[in-house]
């Protein structure tokens, strides 16, 4: 028999309150009557006022222009002054226009990685925008009271104004407070919890959390983009039984541990759960890879072709090392031998010889008298990522299209064996990128270290040492970027797990790998 853990329960800002599920709101749930508003989340809204952070562009903080006032005595209050994403609050104003219809506005947050030329990660960068929330009608005095609900947005401090004329006569400041809830308290050793956050900040300072397992550091909690709001994924690991699931605070990619001391005027803030890792389902040498999406080509890797002299397709648009694709054709130059060229990256980042594309022939195919064909591929054994493939005839491109390579596992063994037992994990498909070019490793949800894949060409053979008590224990790699060039933005984002992958990551939907290894003794 294993312990069971206590009910759900979800954190406010680092205070537990009675569990409850989060609704992440709409653009339907807009709406306005008398006496109450609904304030559903808008698209093109950017950026946050966030508290402990400067508004700077540089530092990766949210800037914004603060909105004109145009009436001195008007007044306008929100109580409480602070709540979380789905909360009630109740606005009020004052010595506003009387009889009057104006709008109710909200200060929008908007994140999103930035990446340079497709490739290098430079930071997290965010943007802030007045958003019109409908409408509110003052009293013959100027006041009006109204209840609104709090949209989906990043945490920190948000503008609520109301403006007549696109002139804002009077606005306050409505503090979002992040919250953390977990899908669950038990599950099977291999499985998954899933840790969602709303109103991740974006201030500097607040932007990046830590998950503890058992005291231990497992991976990063990122919220970037999607609003402040994502999904972490925590393995269940061994052995069976009751574990503590932390959260925590520090944007050096660490937890600072006496958030109450902060110098910053709002502590950092920490939820914890006490789990039950219930016994497997899978048995020793197990792997997985999930999810398994499907990825479209990048097109701003192809080479420029103007005009093309045809079109090229491939199908699906990707796949792992050594499957099956198709490749096709159609009005290019009738009858006639065409190569196609197979495009990769090759070089490296750190041996100082720098990194170039470069081509090899893929194939040689013939075109019928209309000028198509059709052809089997096998997937090359190459980096992960985009490939562009280009159909030539004498030495002239005619078209292009992509293809992806999906990461995959080539090996993974011993299944079993006594402690210090080598492990050897074996990858594929691993990219050159910044945002691809890495994955991280977790043994037990202890953060282990990461290996990287451009210099091979997207092969990945990583051995660890059978550790711990006898029984399965999981091996996860999960997504992870890999630097920053610039060390302003260094903001604790880097070769560490990513484990809000699903969510958050930049750019590509890149999967979690997990393995179960049995210690015998």
């Amino acid at each position: 028999m294993t312990d069971r853990a206590p009910a759900p329960r979800r954190w406010v800002g680092g205070t537990p309150t009675a569990g409850a599920s989060l609704t992440r709101l709409s653009r339907r749930s807009l709406l306005a009557s008398a006496g109450a508003l609904s304030l559903g989340p808008l698209a093109g809204c950017s950026g946050l006022v966030g508290a402990g952070g400067n508004a700077t562009r540089s530092g990766g903080n949210a800037t914004g222009t603060a909105p004109p006032t145009g009436t001195p005595d008007g007044a306008v209050d929100v109580t409480p002054g602070r709540a979380s994403v789905g909360d009630s609050v109740v606005v009020s104003g004052s010595g506003l226009p009387a009889s009057a219809s104006l709008q109710l506005t909200w200060q929008r947050v908007t994140g999103h990685w930035v990446i340079q030329q497709q490739s290098t990660v430079v930071g997290a960068e965010y943007t802030t925008a007045a958003e019109p929330l409908g409408t509110v009608r003052t009293d013959t005095d100027g006041t009006f009271h109204t209840t609104v609900t709090v949209p989906e947005d990043h945490g920190g401090d948000h503008d609520v104004g109301v403006a007549r004329g696109g002139t804002t006569l009077a606005s306050t400041s409505l503090h979002v407070t992040p919250t953390f809830t977990l899908d669950r308290t038990s599950a099977p050793l291999g499985e998954a919890f899933t840790l969602r956050v709303t109103g991740m900040p974006a201030s500097k300072y607040r932007r990046v959390d830590q998950v503890l397992w058992d005291d231990r550091f497992t991976g990063l909690v990122t919220g970037v983009t999607n609003r402040g709001t994502v999904r972490a994924k925590v393995p269940a690991a061994g052995p069976p039984g009751r574990h503590v699931l932390e959260l925590g605070g520090g944007y050096e990619g660490v937890t600072y541990l006496n958030p109450q001391q902060s110098p910053y005027p709002r502590p950092f803030r920490y939820a914890n759960w006490t789990v039950t890792v219930e016994p497997a389902t899978g048995s020793a040498g197990d792997a997985w890879r999930r999810p398994t999406a499907t990825e479209r080509p990048i097109e701003a890797f192809y080479p420029p072709i103007d005009p093309p002299l045809g079109q090229l397709s491939v199908t699906p648009t990707s796949g792992v090392v050594g499957s099956a694709a198709t490749l096709a054709g159609t009005g290019l130059p009738a009858n006639r031998s065409l190569t196609l060229e197979w495009a990769t990256m090759t070089g490296s980042r750190v041996s100082g010889n720098g990194f170039t594309r470069t081509t090899r022939p893929l194939t040689t195919v013939e075109t019928d008298a209309n000028g198509a064909f059709s052809t089997a591929m096998t997937v090359p054994d190459d980096l992960g990522g985009t490939h562009p493939i280009v159909a030539t005839a004498g030495g002239d491109r005619l078209a292009a299209t992509g293809f992806v390579i999906r990461p995959s596992i080539a090996g993974f063994g011993p299944a079993s064996g006594p402690v210090g037992t080598p492990i050897d994990v074996h990858l594929k498909g691993v990219g050159w990128t910044e945002y691809d070019n890495i994955y991280a490793v977790t043994y037990d949800d202890a953060f282990v270290g990461y290996g990287c894949g451009f210099n091979t060409g997207g092969d990945v053979q990583m051995q660890f040492r059978a550790a711990g008590e006898p029984g399965l224990h999981v091996i996860n790699c999960f997504p992870a970027l890999y630097k920053a060039p610039d060390e302003s933005r260094q903001v604790g984002f880097y070769t560490k797990p990513q484990l809000t992958f699903l969510d958050d990551h930049p750019v590509r939907p890149l999967p979690e790998l997990g393995f179960l290894f049995e210690v015998t003794g």
